[in-house]
């Protein structure tokens, strides 16, 4: 993913990775036979959250938006921004659209 990042850019490849789990974390909602959601958590696991290929990407853009300064303060607020909003808030609708569905 670090080659991908270098050739066409941070940014593109980070939303790219993530817009590819965001479609099959929607994709595995929707079946209701087990072949397609096994399909679709296999690609939902290909994509940059395995072995944590989100994490090194997310560092190197923090690191190009901020300078030398804030660099060491903003990262701990962000991630603790991010993670606070992916354990707590961002599962609740989630919730909802499987209980619709099922």
């Amino acid at each position: 993913m670090e080659r991908l990042a270098e050739l066409y850019g941070r940014k593109p490849v980070f939303f790219c990775w993530s817009g590819l789990v965001f479609v099959a974390s929607t994709l595995c909602v929707l079946p209701g036979v087990m072949l397609p959601l096994g399909l679709f958590l296999a690609l939902q696991g290909s994509g940059p959250s395995a072995a944590g290929r989100h994490h090194p990407i997310a560092s190197l853009i923090i690191g190009d938006i901020y300078t030398f300064s804030p660099t060491c303060r903003v990262p701990g607020l962000q991630l603790s921004g991010v993670f606070g909003f992916a354990a707590i808030i961002a599962p609740m609708p989630w919730r909802f659209l499987v209980e619709a569905c099922y």
